[in-house]
């Protein structure tokens, strides 16, 4: 195909009731365009419903955060009722051998260190009740966010049961589409052969950007739609001339907006 225009051939396609370079074209722009839509639409959808389902991956990792924390705060109790036992231990060891010990000295250094184990005892029973604080703290998160999570998972699965419809909708849209556009391509002229390897190069570069209506304003010039260039007057004569036509400047495929 030459730069800016091929030459349509007749009779090589059954022709419908216009077959036109230009009917053909704006009914390709179209289904192009529907089938641009509703793939997007699809890929919208799915996207949306990815989004929702982090949402649950989001809550569950808080949750399994909140149980790890929950845990390790379950040990360190569980050590400082081991120290706080042993203490508990030793002071009574100590108060056993105040009894029985024979002189002031030993009496002295006795009752000192159970003082000592006694202020001890008592930081670690503080220490113990606000861990154990903590723990009820913690554990009502945990509650909180096991509730949070159902309800998100009920919200994900309503949602994509409802999501899941308009994305058979639009599947069907995408189906039709496809089907109208492979029905109206068998209206591009077979010879030249490079005016359809033109065609599906472009779809496959621009997808529904490969053809462009071009609109003929008061003042006799040629506007793309396309990419808004003002066209040489030769290719709004071939535009007239029902020919088809490249854009000089972007290489779409063009046809008159009627």
């Amino acid at each position: 195909m030459a730069e800016e225009s091929v030459a349509a051939s007749r009779g090589d396609s059954e022709p419908e009731a216009d077959s036109s370079p230009a009917a053909v074209l704006r009914s390709l722009h179209r289904w192009h365009q529907k089938r641009a839509r509703a793939a997007e639409k699809i890929r919208r959808a799915q996207r949306t419903c990815e989004l929702r389902r982090q949402a649950i991956t989001e809550k569950e990792q808080q949750l399994e955060q909140a149980r790890q924390q929950l845990k390790e705060l379950r040990r360190q109790i569980d050590l400082k009722e081991i120290d706080q036992k042993t203490k508990e231990q030793r002071i009574a060891e100590l108060t056993r051998r105040l009894h029985e010990c024979k002189t002031n000295r030993e009496y002295a250094l006795l009752l000192s260190e159970r003082k000592a184990q006694e202020a001890a005892a008592g930081r670690l029973e503080d220490e113990l009740l606000e861990l154990m604080e903590r723990e009820d703290q913690l554990k009502a998160r945990l509650d909180e966010l096991k509730r949070e999570l159902e309800q998100v998972r009920q919200e994900v699965a309503q949602f994509e049961a409802e999501t899941s419809e308009k994305i058979a909708q639009y599947e069907q849209a995408l189906k039709q589409a496809e089907q109208e556009l492979a029905r109206v391509e068998q209206q591009i002229p077979k010879s030249p052969p490079e005016l359809r390897e033109t065609y599906q190069r472009l779809v496959r570069q621009k997808g529904a950007d490969a053809i462009a209506t071009v609109e003929e304003r008061e003042d006799l010039t040629f506007v793309c739609l396309g990419c808004y260039s003002t066209l040489p007057p030769q290719i709004g004569m071939q535009l007239h001339a029902g020919e088809w036509v490249l854009c000089s400047s972007c290489g779409r495929l063009l046809y008159l907006d009627r």
